[in-house]
Parts: C-alpha cells; sequence; structure tokens
C-alpha cells in the first residue's frame, strides 16, 4: 500500500515496500529510489524538486530523485515530520515529545528550534515551511495525552523567534 505520498510539480514520491518510490505526476510507471532500505517514511523534497528527504531506522536521510545512494543528515530516533527550506535548511520533529530541531541539508550537528513548554504542551510535530521561508508552522500537541483535541496549529518567525497560535482545537 501506498503510505506519506508527497507532491513536487512533475512528481509523486511514496512509500511502498518500505521503500521510497517516485511516479510523474501526470502517470507513468513507478521507479524505486531506494532498494531495500526498510522502515522508510515521511517523504519531503527540496525546494528545486532534486532531493527527497526521508525517515530511516532513527536517522534523517536524503536521496537525490533519482535515486541512489542515501546521506545520513541527522539523529531522529522517532520521526513526526519535516520540511526542506529555501536555504537549505531543513527543520524536524525527532521524537514524540521533543520540540522541533533544524540541520543544514548538507548535515552537521542537529540544533533545537523550539522548546515544549511542559506545562501545557507535550509535543511539536509536522513542521513546514510556508513558501519564501521565513517561517514554520507546526502542529503542538496540547496536555490532552490520548487525543488532540486540544492541540494547535503554531508559526514560528525565523527572524525574530517569535511565536503565535494560528488555530486552536486544530
Amino acid at each position: 500500500y501506498y503510505r506519506f505520498p508527497t507532491l513536487h510539480s512533475d512528481r509523486l514520491v511514496f512509500v511502498s515496500e518500505d521503500d521510497l518510490w517516485a511516479v510523474p505526476a501526470a502517470g507513468g510507471v513507478a521507479r524505486r529510489l531506494t532498494a531495500n532500505l526498510g522502515a522508510v517514511s515521511a517523504p519531503f523534497f527540496s525546494p528545486d524538486g532534486g532531493w527527497v528527504g526521508f525517515f530511516r531506522q532513527g536517522q534523517l536521510e536524503k536521496v537525490t530523485v533519482s535515486g541512489g545512494a542515501t546521506v545520513v543528515l541527522a539523529q531522529a530516533p522517532n520521526n513526526r515530520g519535516g520540511t526542506w527550506g529555501p536555504d537549505g535548511t531543513i527543520v524536524f520533529a525527532s521524537g514524540n515529545q521533543v520540540g522541533l530541531s533544524k540541520v543544514s541539508a548538507d548535515g552537521g550537528a542537529a540544533q533545537p528550534l523550539t522548546t515544549i513548554d511542559r506545562a501545557r504542551e507535550r509535543t511539536h510535530r509536522y513542521p513546514a515551511f510556508v513558501p519564501d521561508g521565513s517561517a514554520v508552522v507546526f502542529t503542538v500537541g496540547g496536555s490532552e495525552d490520548a487525543t488532540f483535541d486540544d492541540a494547535r496549529i503554531d508559526v514560528l518567525s525565523l527572524a525574530t523567534g517569535e511565536r503565535k497560535t494560528l488555530v486552536n482545537g486544530a
């Protein structure tokens, strides 16, 4: 079955048989990008569509859209989504109860980007850059453990570090 599809102008990438596959957006034959890696999940494109970031076995990795060898970028023990900004920064959630982190698309040490307010939050996940790359939108899981009934959608300005809630009860 197909999981985590993502689309970039002329192609769709999805996970099937625990590997990444690409198919032209207009239709055609799917082509395997990774071979027998196992447990691949949550792909996302680079802004130019030339690379695909994804998670596998506790790591954030990337591969070109033509396939081949993968490149490990950072540790991500329990992924909860990633996004690739126009300046070459990747923002990702490396676990269930941690803030967002950032790393260069060239690799290196991941740096914290957000901090969870333990009194009212339990998770930051599923980040997405706004089109100009100036901010990141993400899901904030509230204190309710079993559901996301009290979740929010927040936006973080990368220039100022200011964080605002866009939607409550999201």
